[in-house]
């Protein structure tokens, strides 16, 4: 039976997965969304809408606020109706 836990863990790693796929790098949570994988606001809100639409929660809000790749992945599992 699957838990609230291992489907927060669930989303945890796929939005690492797209950020990976997105950047080409092996991201880890603490890593910087602009400074150490590259991305500009466009490349983040991008990413948030795709995990929006795989989990079905609403428009992204502020992307401004996302600084690290583990902040997207919280984001995420915040959000995802758990």
């Amino acid at each position: 039976m699957v838990n609230d836990c291992d489907i927060a863990d669930n989303v945890l790693e796929t939005a690492l997965r797209l950020l990976s796929r997105k950047t080409g790098r092996t991201v880890c949570p603490e890593a910087s969304l602009m400074d150490d994988l590259g991305m500009d606001s466009l490349d983040i809100t991008e990413v948030m809408m795709e995990l929006e639409d795989r989990y079905g929660f609403g428009q992204a809000s502020q992307p401004g606020k996302m600084k690290t790749a583990g902040d997207l992945a919280r984001y995420a599992r915040d959000n995802a109706g758990m």
